[in-house]
C-alpha cells in the first residue's frame, strides 16, 4: 500500500507526497521504460484485485504515451463509441419506424394503426433498454476493474451481437423478444465504452477533451437509430435486416481495437512518474524528511469509504435526477407532440446534433474548474439545450470520476453511480403514463424545479476547492518546499 499519498492540483502540475517527503514534478519529466508501477489501494486485511493496482511489468515500453500508435488506437476507441455506447437513446426515429412495421399492433383494435397500448408497451422496450444501459454499469465496471478492457470490450462485442441476432428474431416469431434484445444491446454498447474511457490517459495535456469527445461520440451514437429509420422507411427494409447489417458492421469495428487493446488500462502519466520517484526513494534514503499531518484524499480512501463520501452521494443525486429529466424528454416526444411531426424531427435532429457541441463543451471542460463546470451542466434544462446538456453532463461525469475518486475503483463507481441514475430513471415510465393523464408541462416544470437544490454540488465542490489551496499555502508557509 502507497500510504498517506497525497495529490494536489496547482497550475496543472502535480505535488506528490509519499511517507514525509514532498516532491514536485513538472508534467513535461519523461518516464523511463523501466518504471514499475503500484497504485494499489489496499487494507491491511487483503488484496485489492483492481486492475490498475496491478504491477506494470519491467520489459512493457512506456513508449506509447509518447509514440504514433495512440493516434490509432483512440481513432478506433471513438469509433467504436460513435458506433455502439449509446444508441439505445436514439429510440424516437426507431420507435417511429417500428410503429410504420406493425410492432406490437396485436394490442390495437382491428384497422387500428396504433394505439394506447402499443405506444405503452413500446416505452417498455425503451425504458428496459435505457435501465440496463445505465444499470448494468457496476458489472461491466467491475469487470473492467477486474480482468482489463480487452476482455471487457470482447465481452461487449458479443452482447451486441446476440442482441442484434435476437432482434431478428422477434421480429420473425415473438414482439414481445424486442424487451430481451434492447436490454442486451444496452448492456453491451456501455460496457463498450467502460472498456475505452482510460484511452485518454494517452494524450496527458488533452485528456478532458479527449473525455468530452467520448461524451459527444456518446450522443452521437444515438443517431444509429436515425440512419435505421431513413433507409427502412425510404427503400422498406425491415428493421430486423438492417439489425443483422448493423452486427456484420460491428464485427470491422471491434476486432481490430481488441487487437491493439491491451491486457491491463492505460493509467494517468502522473501515477506513473510518481512511482518513478516511489523506487528513486526506496534506493536512496533521506535523513533530512520533514513530517508533516497530510488530509487523506478520496483517492486514497478504501471503496466503501468513497461511496459513503459527500462526493459520490452528491454525484449520484446530480446524475440521476438530471438523466431523470434527459430519458424523460426522449419518451414522452413522439406521443405528446404527435400532431406535430415538424418539432419531432427538429427535437430529433437536435438530439443528435449533440456531437457538433463537443469542441465548445472540451474547452469549457478544460478550462472551468469542476465546480464552475457542475453549475453550467445543471441550467441547461430547456427542449433546445437538452442536447448540449447530455453531452456536457457525460462528460463532466467521466472528468469527476478521474480526478476525485482516481483509477484504483474507478469501473466499481462508475457501475454504482450508474445503477442508482438507472433505478431512478425507472420514474420515466410512471412519468409517461401520467402524461396521459395530464398535461406534461407540469411534469417537465416540476422535474426542472426538483433540480434546482442539485447546486449544493457546485458550493460544495468550490469550498472543497479553497480548502486544498489553502493546504498547500499552509505546507508551503511551512518550509515544505518543492524539489524540482
Amino acid at each position: 500500500m502507497i500510504d498517506n499519498q497525497v495529490a494536489i492540483k496547482e497550475d496543472k502540475h502535480l505535488l506528490f507526497r509519499k511517507d514525509d517527503d514532498f516532491v514536485y514534478y513538472s508534467p513535461d519529466i519523461k518516464v523511463n521504460d523501466n518504471v514499475s508501477v503500484n497504485c494499489s489501494d489496499q487494507d491491511s486485511s487483503g488484496s485489492n484485485d483492481s486492475i490498475a493496482s496491478s504491477d506494470l511489468s519491467k520489459d512493457e515500453t512506456l513508449g506509447i504515451y509518447y509514440g504514433k500508435k495512440r493516434f490509432l488506437i483512440i481513432l478506433l476507441g471513438m469509433i467504436q463509441i460513435l458506433c455502439v455506447s449509446g444508441i439505445v437513446f436514439g429510440w424516437s426515429p426507431l420507435e417511429q419506424i417500428m410503429v410504420q412495421q406493425k410492432a406490437f399492433i396485436y394490442l390495437c383494435e382491428p384497422n387500428q394503426p396504433s394505439c394506447e397500448k402499443q405506444s405503452l408497451r413500446l416505452n417498455l422496450v425503451y425504458l428496459v433498454g435505457s435501465f440496463t444501459s445505465t444499470g448494468s454499469a457496476f458489472i461491466s465496471g467491475s469487470f473492467f476493474d477486474r480482468y482489463g478492457p480487452k476482455l471487457t470490450n470482447l465481452c461487449s462485442f458479443t452482447i451486441m451481437i446476440l442482441g442484434c441476432v435476437l432482434w431478428e428474431i422477434a421480429y420473425k416469431f415473438e414482439n414481445n423478444l424486442y424487451i430481451l434484445s434492447f436490454a442486451l444491446i444496452g448492456i453491451g454498447g456501455p460496457a463498450s465504452q467502460v472498456s475505452l474511457l482510460h484511452l485518454n490517459n494517452l494524450f496527458p495535456k488533452y485528456k478532458d477533451g479527449i473525455s468530452t469527445a467520448f461524451s459527444g461520440m456518446f450522443v452521437g451514437s444515438s443517431f444509429v437509430f436515425k440512419l435505421f429509420n431513413i433507409i427502412g422507411s425510404k427503400y422498406n427494409i425491415s428493421i430486423s435486416y438492417i439489425f443483422l447489417v448493423y452486427a456484420a458492421i460491428l464485427s470491422v469495428v471491434f476486432i481490430p481495437s481488441i487487437l491493439l487493446m491491451r491486457n491491463k488500462p492505460f493509467l494517468p502519466i502522473e501515477d506513473l512518474l510518481m512511482a518513478q520517484k516511489k523506487q528513486q526513494s526506496n534506493d536512496t534514503e533521506s535523513n533530512n524528511e520533514k513530517s508533516i499531518e497530510v488530509e487523506e484524499t478520496v483517492k486514497e480512501k478504501p471503496l466503501l469509504k468513497q461511496l459513503l463520501s459527500w462526493q459520490f452521494i452528491l454525484l449520484s443525486l446530480f446524475m440521476s435526477l438530471n438523466s431523470l429529466h434527459e430519458v424523460f424528454y426522449l419518451g414522452i416526444i413522439n406521443t405528446n407532440l404527435a400532431n406535430h411531426p415538424t418539432y419531432i424531427n427538429i427535437f430529433n435532429y437536435i438530439w443528435n446534433g449533440g456531437i457538433l457541441m463537443v469542441p465548445i463543451i472540451g474547452y469549457m471542460i478544460q478550462k472551468s474548474s469542476i465546480h464552475m463546470n457542475s453549475f453550467y451542466v445543471n441550467l441547461a434544462v430547456t427542449f433546445v439545450f437538452v442536447s448540449f446538456q447530455n453531452v456536457y453532463l457525460w462528460a463532466f461525469f467521466f472528468t469527476y470520476l478521474s480526478d476525485v475518486f482516481g483509477y484504483n475503483n474507478y469501473g466499481k463507481i462508475m457501475g454504482s453511480v450508474s445503477i442508482i441514475t438507472a433505478l431512478v430513471g425507472l420514474l420515466e415510465y410512471l412519468f409517461v403514463y401520467l402524461s396521459f393523464q395530464i398535461n406534461f408541462v407540469w411534469i417537465n416544470m416540476s422535474l426542472t424545479l426538483v433540480k434546482v437544490p442539485l447546486f449544493l454540488l457546485t458550493f460544495k465542490l468550490w469550498r472543497f476547492s479553497q480548502k486544498e489551496k489553502q493546504l498547500l499555502e499552509n505546507n508551503k508557509n511551512k518550509g515544505y518546499s518543492s524539489i524540482n
